[in-house]
């Protein structure tokens, strides 16, 4: 059995603002429900709860050093390798 949609929005938010992020979605009054990642001030578009899932996996997935991959090394110096 899966969780009702508002609990399951109502546990991702909680985790979207754990990550930094913050989780929105349009009222289903409106038309069809929509879903908004924002970060920094910048929106994304998201098409369903399971890409909103998705996306939030790809924004905190750290590597065994506990560093994300996908930010720039930089040494001691200051400069980026």
């Amino acid at each position: 059995m899966s969780d009702p949609p508002d609990k399951r929005f109502s546990a991702l938010c909680a985790a979207y603002a754990l990550a930094g992020l913050a989780l929105y979605r349009s009222d289903a009054r409106d038309g069809p429900m929509r879903l908004f990642c924002c970060r920094r001030g910048l929106l994304h578009q998201l098409a369903s709860i399971d890409d909103a899932e998705r996306f939030l996996a790809s924004m905190t997935t750290r590597d065994s050093t506990g560093l994300d991959p996908r930010s720039p090394v930089v040494t001691a110096t200051g400069e980026p390798q």
